[in-house]
C-alpha cells in the first residue's frame, strides 16, 4: 500500500519530523481497511470503529529514505453463523514503512498481530 505524504518532509533532520509524520500516518488512518484486513483472523474492519496509531519507531535514515514501524489498533468485526449477530474484536497489528524524503512516497507492509495484545 503507497500514500504520498508532503507536510512531514519539510521537517526532515529536526525533532518535528516525527510528530508531523505521525500527523500524516493519523491522516491515512481511514484507507487503510485493505492493510488492516491482513491482520483479520476471521472477519473484517470495523469501518467505523477505533482507530489508533501507537509506538511510532523511526530506524536510522538511509540516504534519502526513512525506514520504521508503527502499531496499529483497531476493531475487527466477526459474525457469528449466517446470522446478523456479531461482535468487535480488538486488533494490534505492527506495521513496517518506508518513506522516499524525496517523493513523500510512503510504502506500508503488515507485518504481524500482537496476538498477546488481542481479546
Amino acid at each position: 500500500m503507497i500514500f504520498r505524504l508532503s507536510t512531514c518532509l519539510r521537517w526532515v533532520g529536526t525533532p518535528r519530523f516525527k510528530p508531523e509524520l505521525l500527523d500524516e500516518l493519523f491522516d491515512c488512518l481511514p484507507r487503510l481497511g485493505g492493510l488492516l484486513q491482513e491482520f483479520c483472523e476471521r472477519g473484517t474492519p470495523r469501518e467505523k470503529g477505533l482507530r489508533e496509531i501507537r509506538g511510532l519507531f523511526l530506524d536510522g535514515p538511509r540516504e534519502s529514505q526513512q525506514p520504521g514501524c508503527f502499531d496499529v489498533r483497531f476493531e475487527e468485526s466477526v459474525r457469528l453463523g449466517d446470522r446478523e449477530l456479531g461482535y468487535a474484536e480488538p486488533v494490534i497489528g505492527t506495521v513496517r514503512f518506508l518513506l522516499d524524503l524525496e517523493t513523500g512516497d510512503l510504502v506500508l507492509e503488515a507485518v504481524g498481530s500482537l496476538q498477546g495484545e488481542r481479546g
